[in-house]
């Protein structure tokens, strides 16, 4: 790797570290302010080293067969949510439609180590 790939890559990491920073800043002035937080998922979990998130999909009648439903997810959802992938899908009656389940391998924190000190 070249030093330009390398600078290219750390810049890349910060303007990601940047965008971190300033959705977190958002959150904690939202709470401050007692402003109602916008919770971007329906639900989100961390399993086994895998990030899962469960969105809503907009603009897709309820009443859409499965399959139709898969296709406008591949073509409209999963774009938006690189580097995610498909897990699943189901209807839901709580948000009017259907909700797709998508996953990344996230191993940024390791939640496997035992916490020492703690008994």
């Amino acid at each position: 790797m070249d030093d330009t790939s390398k600078l290219q890559e750390r810049i890349a990491y910060l303007e990601q570290q940047n965008r971190n920073l300033q959705e977190s800043i958002g959150r904690w002035r939202r709470k401050a302010q007692g402003s109602a937080t916008r919770f971007v998922y329906a639900s989100e979990r961390h399993e086994r080293g895998n990030h899962y998130i469960s969105v809503p999909i907009e603009g897709l009648p309820a009443d859409t067969p499965l399959h139709e439903a898969q296709v406008f997810m591949r073509n409209n959802v999963l774009p938006r949510f690189y580097p995610y992938k498909y897990w699943n899908c189901y209807s839901s009656k709580r948000y009017g439609g259907w909700v797709v389940t998508l996953v990344k391998e996230d191993r940024t924190i390791d939640m496997d180590s035992s916490i020492v000190g703690l008994n």
